[in-house]
């Protein structure tokens, strides 16, 4: 595949994390790589499945941490050519993480509304919010 600067991007198979470090980490890249793509901050009202990180007090989605070693261009370039498949880190996320609930998934909706709020956006109306096991 060529991209906008005419060098070619290969996407290799990915393999969905196994751990909460993982995800972690790719969520770190996420939450700091965002304000330089515009591509991403068009989509974040579509994301149905968000991920909070107390270490980073912030949210990423299933498609983006749920693949190791996930980055901001592979991502732009996998979401619309790719091979990326939420189904399938949302399996792999499910058994590090659960579904906030009560009081805990109110707050954090706030949270996530105040985040994507930012971007001029708001969360998609099939929202689930998930926290570490």
């Amino acid at each position: 595949m060529i991209n906008e600067r005419g060098s070619t991007v290969k996407l290799t198979p990915i393999a969905c994390v196994d751990s909460y470090e993982e995800a972690l980490n790719n969520a770190d890249t996420f939450i700091n790589g965002l304000d330089d793509s515009t591509a991403i901050q068009e989509k974040l009202s579509l994301f149905r499945h968000w991920y909070y990180f107390e270490e980073l007090d912030g949210f990423a989605p299933s498609k983006f941490i749920g693949y190791k070693n996930m980055d901001i261009r592979a991502y732009e370039v996998g979401s619309t050519e790719g091979p990326l498949d939420g189904r399938e880190t949302e399996n792999a996320l499910s058994k590090i993480f659960k579904t906030a609930e009560g009081g805990l998934k109110e707050e954090l909706y706030t949270k996530l509304g105040d985040f994507l709020a930012e971007y001029g956006k708001q969360p998609n109306k099939l929202t689930n919010i998930h926290i570490r096991k």
